[in-house]
């Protein structure tokens, strides 16, 4: 049974309201899954308000700790349009819930002032609050195939870390360090940033979040033709806000947030529609690939 007309309509506006990127790419999704798509985001985006909303740290803490237990009771969830709607597509994807706990698990733990001490605690949060969704999106996409997650997980990763490297400001401003240095030592603020550390930091993180992008794009042939472009788009644009951080602004984002004008996003959109067919026509020609373990290495016994 699809979610009532209500838990879509309000899907459907936060999707398009809070991911531009992502709603330009679910464009060229089929509706049922654009649909799913969307109830999916609207999950995930209410969870991250309650975990960046103005309630109390010990009062949001409890909040999370609700949402988990509603995701333990699809009954009492009706009252709650993003969980409801989340269990239903759930329920229709035969989804992993896992993935939304460990949602979870990454939200509470920026319930504290946060400074990331090493390379494998970043690519462990990633994976907590972007990885995760890679891993649900597969379920949304249809994908059967258990080969694919790996590679989803890997691209919300990468995508997470450029989100984490454009918003270094704003997250110091919270008590919120994320970059370790080269030398897995935190980002010293005691004294505010020093620019030239953080560009040196962003930089090294951007290397990072590419082999991730690399890793995920991989997995493109695993999701179905229908959806491989829509996919394959909003991964370009999100991809490309790094590569202009990076270009433009010499990887210093204390400037002011990086975004894509239209006119860069269609330059982004126009050189995904060569690639997608160019992709496609590989395939033909190229086995199947196999993950590189070591990019989840970090996640080993993980639970």
């Amino acid at each position: 049974m699809m979610p009532r007309k209500s838990n879509v309509e309000t899907s459907v506006q936060v999707l398009n309201k809070h991911a531009k990127s992502f709603s330009l790419g679910g464009f060229f999704l089929p509706k049922e899954v654009l649909l799913d798509a969307a109830a999916l985001y609207h999950f995930c985006r209410y969870c991250d308000d309650v975990a960046d909303g103005d309630l109390a740290s010990d009062e949001k803490i409890t909040e999370l700790k609700d949402l988990r237990l509603l995701l333990k009771n699809p009954i009492q969830s009706k009252e709650n349009q993003a969980v409801h709607g989340f269990h239903q597509v759930a329920e229709r994807t035969d989804m992993n819930y896992k993935y939304a706990r460990h949602l979870l698990n990454g939200l509470e733990k920026d319930q504290k002032p946060v400074f990331i001490e090493h390379l494998n605690n970043l690519i462990i949060y990633s994976y907590e609050v972007a990885g995760t969704v890679g891993g649900m999106m597969c379920s949304v996409l249809r994908i059967r195939d258990q080969r694919a997650y790996d590679f989803a997980i890997d691209l919300g990763i990468g995508m997470q870390i450029t989100n984490i490297c454009r918003d270094v400001k704003e997250d110091f401003e919270m008590n919120r360090v994320y970059l370790p240095q080269k030398d897995n030592t935190p980002l010293s603020i005691q004294s505010g940033l020093d620019q030239s550390n953080v560009m040196d930091t962003t930089k090294h993180a951007l290397s990072i979040a590419h082999q991730y992008y690399r890793s995920g794009e991989k997995g493109f042939r695993f999701i179905p033709f229908f959806a491989r472009f829509g996919i394959l788009v909003a991964a370009r644009l999100y991809e490309a806000i790094g590569t202009k951080l990076l270009k433009k602004h010499q990887a210093n984002p204390l400037h002011g947030r990086t975004y894509l004008n239209s006119l860069e996003k269609s330059f982004v959109i126009f050189k995904a529609c060569i690639e997608f067919w160019f992709l496609w026509v590989s395939y033909f020609f190229t086995k199947m690939p196999e993950h590189d373990s070591i990019l989840h290495k970090p996640l080993e016994g993980y639970s």
